[in-house]
């Protein structure tokens, strides 16, 4: 883990919400063509979390696109998302596994925007029997304890919800699990115009089945954005039945026809922390 990294560049920040309401608009002129260039899904069951301060609205233009799609797509039916409390992560738990059981026992995808991200991480380490893959959009999980690496005004807002000494901004051991990818496929789709976290605290370091695709976007806009749709479409398409040895990564090559800024994906980095002796359990 990077403790040298710095917060995101001012005007990346400044420029969050104008460039978000940019590709919000760009998504809902745009998601069709992501749609058609995609394989179209069957029904498969899809969970998607929000980040920090979102809640089920801030998902939903990403959830009507995975609807249109041809999936099951469901929100988290929770409250706005202020972070990790006994009750959010009991929740988490319990609306896994309502999807699970509606669906009639299929894997479910878990998508998760930023902390949303974490949870899915996590929920995916502790219950791999139920989750079939994890897809995460500027997620942080590399940051550790390192406070440098979010912009300030996020980071007093999660201490304010969550208190100074939460588990997941302050433990060493879950620092270094939270860079490792659970044992599902997991793709981490960032950007390096992050406005909210240091890009590199999203790159999964190297694994059979994990990847890092890298788009054009703001740190909000990343939920909304017709990149982000296609990558999705395409990640959710990918077999992953017959184990991570066969699941293929990204390859953004089949898309000539997308006009779009070409994501960069690759394996991720080495990690450089050690595997904690016992996993940190956030669900029980």
């Amino acid at each position: 883990m990077n403790n040298d990294m710095g917060p995101p560049s001012l005007f990346d920040t400044m420029s969050e919400g104008g460039r978000t309401l940019v590709e919000y608009f760009a998504g809902r002129a745009l998601s069709g063509l992501a749609g058609t260039a995609t394989p179209q899904g069957y029904g498969q069951p899809v969970l998607v979390f929000p980040g920090l301060g979102g809640g089920d609205i801030t998902t939903k233009p990403l959830r009507n696109f995975l609807t249109k799609k041809g999936y099951a797509a469901h929100g988290w039916n929770g409250r706005i998302n202020t972070g990790p409390d006994a009750a959010t992560l009991a929740h988490l738990k319990a609306r896994l596994e309502d999807v699970y059981a509606q669906s009639g026992g299929k894997k479910v995808a878990l998508i998760g925007h930023s902390l949303g991200g974490i949870y899915a991480r996590e929920l995916a380490r502790a219950f791999p029997e139920k989750v079939s893959r994890v897809i995460t959009l500027g997620t942080p999980f590399g940051i550790g304890q390192n406070k440098n690496a979010t912009e300030p005004m996020t980071r007093k807002l999660f201490e304010a919800f969550n208190g100074a000494n939460n588990p997941l901004a302050n433990s060493e051991d879950f620092a270094r699990q939270s860079l490792i990818p659970p044992e599902v496929p997991t793709t981490s789709i960032y950007t390096r115009n992050d406005g909210v976290v240091n890009w590199r605290a999203c790159i999964n370091p190297k694994a059979v089945s994990a990847e890092n695709v890298e788009i054009y976007a703001s740190h909000c806009g990343l939920v909304v954005n017709p990149v982000s749709f296609l990558v999705i479409a395409d990640r959710l398409a990918e077999d992953v039945s017959l184990g991570a040895k066969r699941w293929r990564p990204f390859e953004f090559l089949k898309y000539p026809e997308v006009p779009f800024r070409i994501p960069q994906a690759h394996a991720g980095r080495e990690p450089v922390a050690a595997v904690p002796a016992a996993f940190v359990k956030l669900f029980t």
